[in-house]
């Protein structure tokens, strides 16, 4: 199995189009199920726990998508696969995946909460002062991972970084050498075709996007071409001036 796929490894947009794939999708099924609880419950329970549907919508979408071992919309868009290893090519364990999703979204939840709690500001103020200002930590973490993203082409996430979770683009060699044997033989058969008396072989390995137009009577490959039409007629007046000498 190994010797007959090959796996290079994501290219930077495929990373970036899957991952603004997951994050319209992630926001897309949050407006729908705020709209559900703002008919059934109201708008002041919707505001109350805001927060939590937020996580929920993010759970609910990670865990039927990554937590099962599948692609995430975003990764099936772009063709792209996680692994935990070059060399291996293994993906990700359930433990592996299970970390990946709570890292990724646990931490926001709980540092908006504390954040913003009036008893831990009151009994330990130390401690909500560093609560306060461990999201900006993050902030600038992320960014510097970003940096790193974009010179390496590796790890788009900071806790992807952190369990060593990449991104390959799943090729299969066989199903390639299908292809190249499949245009092979559609060669095969181009070159028993004729248009306008040229073979269609001749046409497949022109450069017709960088060739400068032609008007069709100019164009050689074609049988309103008046040069071709020119020799001939230059041959019969030659021709017929023979024999009426």
């Amino acid at each position: 199995m190994a010797g007959l796929l090959s796996f290079p490894r994501a290219q930077q947009a495929q990373i970036i189009r899957a991952n603004q794939r997951d994050i319209y999708h992630v926001s897309s099924l949050r407006e729908q199920t705020e709209n559900v609880l703002r008919s059934w419950l109201g708008t002041r329970w919707l505001t109350r726990w805001d927060r939590e549907v937020d996580l929920l919508t993010k759970l609910v979408y990670y865990g039927i998508t990554i937590g099962r071992g599948n692609q995430s919309l975003g990764e099936e868009y772009t063709d792209i696969w996680q692994y935990t290893s070059f060399t291996s090519r293994t993906p990700p364990s359930a433990r592996i995946r299970g970390l990946l999703i709570v890292l990724s979204t646990f931490p926001s939840y709980f540092l908006s909460k504390w954040a913003a709690s009036p008893i831990l500001n009151m009994r330990h103020p130390k401690t909500a002062k560093f609560m306060k200002t461990l999201p900006s930590l993050i902030s600038v973490a992320t960014e510097v991972n970003l940096a790193v993203f974009y010179l390496k082409g590796t790890y788009y996430d900071l806790s992807k970084r952190i369990l060593g979770v990449h991104h390959n683009w799943r090729e299969e060699t066989s199903t390639m050498t299908g292809k190249r044997k499949q245009r092979a033989d559609r060669r095969d058969a181009a070159a028993e075709l004729f248009i306008d008396e040229k073979p269609v072989v001749d046409f497949l390995d022109l450069d017709l996007a960088n060739e400068p137009a032609k008007p069709a009577e100019e164009d050689e490959r074609t049988i309103l071409d008046r040069s071709g039409q020119i020799v001939v007629l230059q041959n019969v007046a030659i021709f017929s001036a023979g024999i009426a000498l």
